[in-house]
């Protein structure tokens, strides 16, 4: 799943970016280990999410002409986010009515690979950080 450079790199921020919020929600909110599940349950998610939609992006924009299976349709990609929805929302749903700190840990934990992102686009602009993605 992750072939590429930047995805193993977003990959381990995520898990290191996973450690430093289940510190933080252990030490800090009651319902701790309800968190931490929904937490866990949804970075995974989030990072699977991530190695599909590079696997997809990677196919579209593939340059090699020559061969047509390294090359994909866009309704096949359409067919991959929608199959990506069909899976994160009823499972937003079923934590929702299952616990709201469940819920809580799930949506944080979806958001930690955006998060990662965000944070790395910002040290690369600043010049903070150099890890030459092109």
């Amino acid at each position: 799943m992750f072939k590429s450079k930047i995805e193993l790199f977003i990959a381990k921020k995520a898990v290191i970016c996973l450690i430093l919020v289940s510190i933080i929600d252990i030490i800090a909110i009651n319902a701790r280990w309800l968190v931490l599940v929904g937490l866990f349950v949804g970075t995974i998610l989030s990072v699977v999410k991530f190695g599909s939609y590079a696997w997809v992006f990677g196919r579209i924009c593939s340059t090699d002409q020559g061969d047509p299976s390294k090359r994909q349709t866009p309704g096949s990609s359409i067919t991959v986010f929608m199959l990506n929805q069909l899976v994160l929302l009823p499972l937003l749903f079923i934590t929702y009515f299952i616990n709201h700190w469940i819920f809580a840990g799930f949506v944080a934990g979806i958001l930690i690979v955006p998060f990662v992102i965000m944070i790395n686009s910002i040290t690369e602009v600043l010049g903070i950080s150099k890890n030459h993605f092109e």
